[in-house]
């Protein structure tokens, strides 16, 4: 690597910065944290300071990434935002995680 960069993540700022969006929005049913692509490239553990804050649901882009934070939530719900291949919907439904559907023929 060429470029010496790096990112800090005060998460202490992170769960304010959740708190200060539920203060200004309180009516809303869902805080949901977009962690896609391994909370872009930040890790999945910045999700307990996302939940500290107040987010409520998860999403993620696949299946496989909902199924590696199911392993270490057990309770959160999470959506996947891609559709997923059919043949898994089983995994999908067992482990109780929301996905997308795109289009009619998909729903049916």
């Amino acid at each position: 690597m060429y470029r010496k960069t790096f990112v800090n993540i005060d998460t202490t700022v992170l769960e304010n910065n959740i708190k200060d969006i539920k203060k200004k929005y309180p009516d809303y049913k869902y805080y949901i944290g977009v962690v896609k692509n391994d909370a872009y490239h930040h890790g999945i553990d910045v999700i307990p300071s996302l939940i500290e804050g107040g987010i409520n649901y998860l999403a993620v882009s696949s299946l496989d990434e909902a199924m590696e934070i199911r392993a270490k939530f057990e309770d959160m719900p999470i959506l996947i935002l891609e559709p997923i291949n059919l043949e898994f919907i089983k995994v999908v439904l067992d482990n109780d995680i929301t996905i997308t559907i795109d289009n009619l023929d998909y729903l049916n």
